[in-house]
Formats: C-alpha cells, structure tokens, sequence
C-alpha cells in the first residue's frame, strides 16, 4: 500500500515495515521542496509507528546516489537572501531529522552511491546503515566554504572519535564503502546488487523483536551519554522487568527453552 504521495519522497508499508523512500531526481539534491516533503514523510511514519501499524522503519532513496547534499544551485538563485534562505532550509530539515531521532521504532537506513553534505545527517538517522559496495562519503561542507548541518557535527564526534569527526569535516575527505566500514560509520558494506538482501535480513531480525524491546532498547542507547553508570543500573533493571513481563517476550523465553530441550 502507498500512502500519500509527496514528489520527492513518500512512504509505503510492507507488512509491519514503513519504507520512507526519497525520490528527488539523480543526485535527490535537497532543496526546499524535497526538505518538506522529508518532514510530511517522516511525520507519516511517526504515526504509523505510533499506531503499531509498523514497527521497523527503512529508510533509502532511489536512483544511483542516495543524497549529493544541499541544492548548490538554488543557493545561488536566491543571491542576497541565501542566508535567510539556507537556515530555512536547514531549519526544515532539522525538523524531519527530530523526528526520525525521536522515533522508538529501529531504523534501517540503506545507501549506494554518493553520500555527501546533508545526505550525511539523513544516512546517519539509521540504528543500522548498509551501505552498498558503490557508496562514498563526504561531507563537502569546507569544499563550499560551508559549516555542517544535518547534525553531522554532533553525530560524528560520537561515531568516530574527535580525530576522525575532525579530519572528515575540516577536510575533503571522501570515504569508501570499505573505508566507511573501518572507521565505523556504517554496519555492514554489500554489493550493491545485494543491498536489498541485507536491508530485508536485517529488517526479518528486528521485526522478531517484541516492539517494547525494541523501544526500551533504544532509549537505554539513548540515555547512556546523560546518565551515570549507576543510574544508568537502575533504568537497566526497570526496563528488563518491563521487558520480562511482557507476552512476547515470555513466548519467546518459553520457545528458546523448548528448542534446548529438543536438542538435549
């Protein structure tokens, strides 16, 4: 089934599965139409997650390159106003990001091709991120004379260490699907002809997750960076119990205790 269906991006379900796909010509250079497109797409998503109709969302573009960044050209068109303009842009985007960030559903985020600008920022709004053997990444910013958004300077620092953050956004450098794999910023590299395998492997173990394990799961990640170890102890073991209580997690308990004894 096809929701809505904004030009630049729109939403299906398979199954339990939201697909946000962006659809924005060869490059899916973001412009303001793409951007408020992304946030009507993403808002779709947020209710379809929040209704239990999906619980894994997948995120991924269509043509050869997830997304070259920013539209240069529209930058330009505006002249004198492009600082108005640019933080408008950034603005909407920032708001689509949010709540993709605030999400409790697991997101799978899949790229070939480039990966540049703010196509960083959007890539990076993935738990999981398979790239295809054809990806590069770059941030392009300083290539422009441009500062990063996208929330690529906070993300980075915390995927990559200070040194690498600082190497990849000071300068021009340009990572390869391998290369992108060492330094830690992606999950798993595939051939591009088998991304589509790996997107529906990953999504088949994430959907045999209770929904509530999932979410708590998380939240634990998310909360890790604001709390102490201690405190930290004690939303563990609140968020285990609640986990524990739960019929499917009980089910799933009772079978995995099954399958031992069969083998015993």
């Amino acid at each position: 089934m096809t929701l809505a269906e904004p030009a630049p991006v729109h939403v299906t379900i398979a199954g339990h599965v939201a697909h946000l796909v962006i659809d924005h010509g060869s490059g899916n250079a973001v412009d303001i139409e793409l951007a408020t497109a992304l946030v009507r797409s993403a808002e779709q998503v947020r209710e379809l997650v929040t209704k239990g109709t999906s619980t894994v969302v997948v995120v991924r573009s269509r043509g050869a390159n997830f997304c070259v960044g920013g539209d240069l050209r529209a930058f330009v068109a505006v002249g004198d106003d492009v600082g108005t303009f640019v933080a408008r842009l950034a603005n909407t985007v920032h708001d689509a990001l949010r709540i993709l960030a605030g999400l409790p559903a697991p997101i799978v985020v899949a790229v070939r091709g480039a990966v540049a600008g703010v196509g960083i920022g959007i890539a990076l709004a993935g738990d999981v991120l398979l790239a295809g053997r054809s990806a590069s990444f770059t941030l392009a910013y300083s290539a422009v004379g441009l500062s990063p958004d996208g929330g690529a300077s906070w993300l980075l620092p915390r995927i990559l260490g200070p040194r690498r953050a600082a190497e990849f956004a000071l300068t021009r450098r340009s990572l390869s699907a391998a290369e992108a794999l060492d330094w830690g910023l992606v999950t798993q590299v595939v051939e591009d002809g088998r991304l589509d395998d790996a997107v529906a492997a990953v999504v088949e173990q994430l959907a045999a997750v209770p929904p509530g394990t999932l979410a708590r799961t998380k939240k634990l990640l998310a909360e890790a960076e604001r709390r102490s170890f201690e405190e930290h102890l004690d939303l563990e073991s609140a968020a285990i119990a609640e986990s524990a209580a739960d019929p499917r997690s009980r089910a799933l308990v009772t079978a995995f205790l099954d399958t031992r004894r069969s083998r015993a």
